[in-house]
């Protein structure tokens, strides 16, 4: 082959190299900063943006662009998934904003694992079909990641004693419906069929979605009310 061929066969062969390189780099680049808005874990302990509540039903609404408002992504996140090297209050946000992505009322994401957030893990459970812990741990955050409530039958995990912190969260709402006068349950801690009752009936009389389970929304509602009936009561 002549040599000013060669040359030119050369040029263009480290030219598409080039160009081939370049294109992979930002592929790469966009796909893991697609995958880091997904698993993220914010930084800082101040409350984040989260969705505008569409209704009453103990899920919202997700806000367009969710994830986009939140702080520098942590490096190698699903690493630290998986050796469990993530902190209790990075954790705490990750789980909340992914139910407030999935729609599930979380009171915000600040890292505090209150009433309002367990009772939305106890509601994705539920929905889920998984027992009820209301625990914000890593195998909650991998199910919401993950989607693995879409296939669950609801209540299915009923049937699993709940953990300390799901029955110290079912007490507190049966707690609050027994001062709002929708029963006296004998089970304490406990979802029978008498507290889905009571909890439908509460739903049904605040314009709720009839579920018949606990969630963030139906939590903080019931906490609401019941204290403010305990003052006008002077209790």
């Amino acid at each position: 082959m002549p040599q000013h061929r060669l040359k030119t066969v050369l040029g263009l062969f480290f030219l598409l190299s080039s160009l081939f390189g370049v294109n992979l780099f930002a592929f790469q680049s966009t796909l893991v900063a697609t995958a880091a808005k997904r698993i993220v874990f914010p930084a800082g302990g101040a409350a984040q943006p989260v969705a505008q509540v569409a209704h009453e039903g103990g899920r919202v609404a997700p806000a367009a662009g969710a994830g986009e408002d939140f702080s520098d992504v942590v490096a190698d996140t699903q690493s630290s998934l998986t050796t469990g090297s993530v902190s209790e209050p990075d954790l705490t946000r990750a789980v909340q904003r992914e139910l407030q992505v999935l729609g599930y009322e979380a009171g915000g994401v600040d890292g505090v694992a209150g009433l309002t957030t367990r009772a939305a893990i106890m509601a994705f459970e539920w929905d889920a079909g998984l027992p009820l812990t209301g625990e914000p741990a890593q195998h909650v955050l991998q199910a919401l990641l993950m989607g693995s409530g879409r296939n669950g039958v609801a209540g299915a995990g009923i049937g699993v004693p709940p953990s300390i912190q799901a029955a110290q969260v079912i007490r507190t709402v049966q707690q609050g419906l027994t001062a709002l006068g929708y029963g006296n349950f004998k089970n304490a801690g406990m979802m029978t069929a008498e507290t889905q009752r009571a909890l439908r009936l509460f739903e049904v009389h605040e314009g709720l979605t009839e579920t018949g389970r606990i969630s963030g929304t139906l939590a903080s509602r019931v906490m609401r009310l019941s204290g403010e009936k305990r003052l006008a009561d002077g209790r």
